[in-house]
């Protein structure tokens, strides 16, 4: 099952006298303030990237501490905060204290964080949302909350006071945080023995600009072209009768047309008769 990591939106809540002071842009913070959360934050994992057909199996959302200096890190190695389902829209670049924060739900779904120090990030498992959103929820997100500290006895042994800055995911400097989710895709497609280009061998390979996972589709094979056969040439037209086969060619179907030509020669032999007798003799006549 190939990986594919998705951004999130990411806006965040601060608390007032958090909200004035300038911490690296495109930054989460979590804060606990002596047992009592200060700062949430909210992110949307981008499900509209999946590939067509494909179903989630689950993930996990990865989130880098920030590094810069003015991040306002404090205490991260302790710091415990819990996932739970957004239940309303939530809209992205919000900083600062938020007029209306999000709603949420832990209830329907609840994952805890937890910190890796080699990789200097928090993981939270996206599983329990995963169901959730397959079960008709829509997808407004997720709520990261700071554990509260209200217990004394709790306090002797769990940090009541830290502040944790996450990466966004358009940070200019260092990895963003993603959703790594793991799905199947039916395979439709033929069996083939041509090679593709994923050089790794495990059907993924990893995009740049953001640490963004996508499969690697198949190369399409080119279609068999069928050998061409040359179609028989057309059979060439009759050509017309050339004038020496008219002349050749019986013009008559009657009998006697054989005394035709010595109809003609007596006929003209009158008629030149007649235009050769003397004229005055033909007055005379005609007087008389």
């Amino acid at each position: 099952m190939p990986d594919l990591g998705l951004p999130i939106t990411v806006p965040t809540e601060l608390p007032d006298d958090l909200a004035d002071v300038i911490y690296p842009a495109d930054t989460l913070h979590l804060e606990l303030n002596a047992g009592r959360p200060t700062a949430r934050a909210f992110i949307v994992p981008d499900l509209t990237q999946l590939p067509v057909g494909a179903r989630v199996t689950g993930g996990e959302l990865v989130l880098p501490v920030n590094t810069e200096a003015t991040s306002g890190n404090r205490a991260v190695e302790s710091a415990h905060f819990d996932a739970c389902l957004t239940t309303s829209a939530v809209t992205d670049g919000q900083h600062g204290r938020l007029s209306r924060a999000p709603t949420y739900d832990c209830e329907a779904a609840l994952s805890s964080a937890t910190y890796r120090p080699k990789t200097g990030d928090f993981v939270v498992d996206l599983g329990p949302f995963i169901t959730q959103w397959y079960a008709g929820e829509p997808n407004f997100g997720v709520a990261l909350l700071p554990t509260a500290v209200d217990d004394p006895a709790d306090a002797a042994t769990t940090a009541t006071t830290w502040h944790v800055a996450l990466n966004g995911s358009r940070i200019a400097t260092g990895e963003p945080s993603v959703s790594l989710l793991r799905y199947e895709v039916a395979d439709t497609t033929e069996p083939t023995d041509e090679p593709t280009t994923d050089p790794d061998g495990d059907g993924s390979s990893s995009a740049t600009g953001g640490g963004i996972v996508t499969p690697t589709p198949p190369i399409a094979q080119a279609p068999a072209v069928a050998p061409t056969t040359p179609e028989p040439a057309a059979p060439a037209e009759a050509l017309a009768p050339a004038p020496y086969a008219l002349l050749t060619s019986p013009w008559y179907t009657y009998r006697g047309v054989i005394f035709l030509p010595l109809a003609f020669l007596v006929t003209l032999s009158l008629t030149g008769r007649s235009l050769t007798r003397p004229l005055g003799r033909l007055a005379i006549a005609r007087r008389a």
